[in-house]
């Protein structure tokens, strides 16, 4: 059921996630960038969910065919604000998708392109790496440094490992200093219980 909720709820552009919410009070996302990170990290989600499922045939095929076309051409979204950095989701999300795709051979015709996508995503996450060496999504202080200097999140930070870490195990070159920092973040921010 889920699988075909997928399919059945991919938009027109091959895409996922819509700005509209039955929910009375929105998180803060300016327009467009934010909207544009959303939509970018929405579809990496539900291409991996697809790739994942054993249900779904020729459909979830060609839906997930659409979805990698999307994310080829809207990966590279930008930076809204001083406040507002969700690309790193989209970052994220996407180059888990890419490397999942490339693992799978689920697009054999956009090979090439993905693997030029994944190293411009990587390359883009080392731009967006903290000084603190994780990812945030959002500089409270309202700096616009590059790279930013707010802290990072754990969730965030994880979630991105899993994006690098998918990219690599489809033969993606992925920094080692990059990884390195990102793995010493996530372990500053283990709770003493562990």
């Amino acid at each position: 059921a889920a699988t075909l909720w997928l399919v059945d709820n991919q938009l027109e552009s091959g895409g996922w996630g819509s700005h509209h919410s039955p929910r009375p009070i929105e998180v803060f996302a300016s327009a467009p960038g934010s909207q544009d990170a959303f939509r970018v990290a929405t579809t990496g989600l539900a291409v991996s969910a697809l790739l994942d499922s054993p249900f779904g045939g020729e459909a979830k095929a060609t839906a997930v065919q659409r979805g990698i076309e999307h994310l080829l051409e809207h990966h590279a979204v930008r930076r809204q604000s001083g406040i507002e950095h969700y690309n790193v989701w989209a970052f994220g999300f996407a180059l888990q998708a890419f490397g999942e795709c490339l693992s799978e051979g689920a697009s054999p015709k956009h090979e090439g392109r993905v693997r030029q996508a994944c190293s411009a995503l990587i390359e883009k996450l080392a731009g967006y790496q903290s000084v603190d060496g994780g990812w945030g999504y959002l500089s409270l202080q309202g700096y616009r440094t590059h790279p930013p200097a707010a802290s990072s999140m754990s969730f965030t930070t994880a979630t991105i490992l899993v994006g690098l870490a998918r990219a690599r195990e489809a033969g993606i070159e992925v920094p080692e200093e990059l990884l390195a920092r990102a793995i010493a973040s996530l372990r500053r921010c283990r709770m003493p219980m562990g």
